[in-house]
């Protein structure tokens, strides 16, 4: 296994199980056109990616059911295509959605909660590749930012609440800033555990 660049990254505040994580950086200068961007995702509850205000996959409920003491499965995504798309723009924006899946959520016949950990969090690693062989990699580090989702429930046998009146996609653009945003704080996780998804 690749070694990971990504730390692990949980919010300052928790946003009803259910916060927004996100990073803005430039595309480097000088390089000529993207040739490859591969992101990887994981995450201590569910994670949903998003790269430049698209979906990075169809997939829900990522990384899925696992034994979190022994392995934690990570999904990779060819995203190419929405780093690319626009050249002529070279602002980037990574957008992690999140939710309790089954590290947090009521889980088995005992409706017992948090039975792997009390806290979300996260890692995400985006590789660029260049077509002079230049690399750059946008990973989850203690300056992303975490905010409020629509979403104020989420369990995998409770359902999900939403309230639409809170839905907005600004913080998946470029430029977004809110006052409800607050940092995030590296969490101590073994990245050997880190395998990939099946």
């Amino acid at each position: 296994m690749t070694a990971w660049h990504g730390k692990m990254i949980a919010p300052d505040s928790d946003f009803a199980g259910a916060p927004q994580l996100r990073t803005e950086t430039k595309l480097d200068d000088g390089h000529g056109v993207v040739e490859s961007a591969v992101l990887r995702v994981s995450a201590h509850g569910v994670v949903e990616a998003w790269v430049n205000g698209n979906r990075a996959s169809d997939e829900v409920l990522t990384p899925g059911w696992t034994s979190y003491e022994w392995r934690l499965r990570y999904a990779e995504h060819d995203v190419t295509a929405l780093v690319a798309a626009d050249r002529a723009e070279s602002d980037l924006v990574l957008g992690l959605a999140r939710g309790n899946g089954w590290y947090r959520a009521r889980l088995g016949w005992t409706g017992r909660d948090r039975l792997y950990g009390d806290e979300l969090a996260a890692i995400a690693e985006l590789k660029i590749r260049f077509t002079d062989g230049h690399e750059q990699v946008v990973a989850t580090d203690s300056s992303w930012m975490a905010g409020p989702s629509p979403t104020t429930a989420n369990d995998l046998y409770n359902g999900q609440d939403i309230d639409a009146r809170l839905r907005d996609d600004a913080w998946l653009r470029p430029g977004f800033a809110s006052a409800q945003w607050v940092g995030v704080h590296e969490v101590d996780a073994d990245p050997a555990l880190l395998e990939p998804y099946i």
